[in-house]
């Protein structure tokens, strides 16, 4: 761990309203949430958060927890005290969870929690190493708004046993990637995505979350209300259409912008912020 790893990327700075954190998703990048800051009320602060082995030094983490308490000295310095709401897509949903669990515990206001189309809170298989390749090489590919079925059909091609080196050279060899997607930059990729995997597999939820969630979920994705409701007292239970990608995109992009603004606004106004 370097002294220097700052994991806050401000997105939008100053304003009146509690600044809103957002978790990295399973990439641990901090930059698909910039889509988000013009939907917002203008007042709203927005902070992504960055996972450590992602473009930085830092070694990747292999369990939530560790996620959380790397967050929370970083967010404490950024906050300053203040309420703060937290978001998290994907895994990052995960780990927003633990944070808000973490930080209530420690007497700290959250006005809300939102949740966008998260993964099962756990435990979780992990998949092997040659099918962790294959679903980094489909989540890099969606995240682009490639050709998912181009990416699909190259990587039916390569048997199921196959290592990580052959699935990365194998989808570079089929041109199937974006030029700048090349095994250099996949195992690159691989390091964190793995361990991250890992962190989803065996994150274990204890207790029930007190404070007010919102929960948006893909109509085409496997998000599942029944198991979160399960976790937490107080559940506002969204959809939206379009798949775990698609909905980062177009009509849905502003329809989910609309769910988090009224969840935001639902907790400022219960806690005064």
């Amino acid at each position: 761990m370097t002294d220097s790893f700052d994991p806050v990327l401000p997105l939008r700075q100053g304003g009146s309203r509690a600044p809103l954190f957002c978790a990295p998703p399973i990439s641990g990048s901090p930059h698909g949430y910039r889509p988000l800051v013009p939907l917002l009320h203008p007042e709203q602060p927005v902070y992504a958060l960055e996972a450590p082995g992602f473009d930085n030094e830092e070694s990747p983490l292999d369990s939530v927890p560790a996620h959380s308490e790397r967050y929370l000295a970083a967010l404490h310095r950024h906050r300053e005290g203040r309420p703060v709401a937290l978001l998290g897509w994907s895994m990052g949903a995960v780990v927003a969870y633990d944070l808000a669990c973490r930080l209530v515990a420690a007497g700290a206001v959250v006005p809300r929690l939102i949740l966008v189309d998260p993964p099962a809170p756990g435990p979780l298989a992990v998949p092997a190493r040659g099918t962790a390749a294959r679903l980094l090489v489909q989540d890099l590919v969606a995240l682009g708004g490639g050709p998912r079925e181009s990416v699909r059909a190259a990587l039916a091609q390569i048997p199921e046993d196959a290592d990580v080196g052959e699935v990365f050279a194998a989808v570079v060899r089929g041109g199937v990637l974006p030029p700048e997607c090349d095994a250099e930059f996949l195992h690159g990729r691989y390091g964190p995505f793995d361990a991250h995997l890992r962190a989803l597999g065996s994150y274990r939820p204890t207790g029930r979350y007190p404070g007010p969630v919102t929960l948006i979920r893909a109509t085409e994705s496997s998000a599942d209300a029944v198991r979160w409701r399960a976790i937490v007292n107080s559940l506002d239970d969204c959809t939206i259409k379009g798949d775990h990608y698609t909905i980062w995109h177009g009509l849905a992009l502003a329809a989910m912008g609309a769910l988090i603004q009224r969840g935001l606004d639902d907790g400022q106004q219960v806690n005064g912020t």
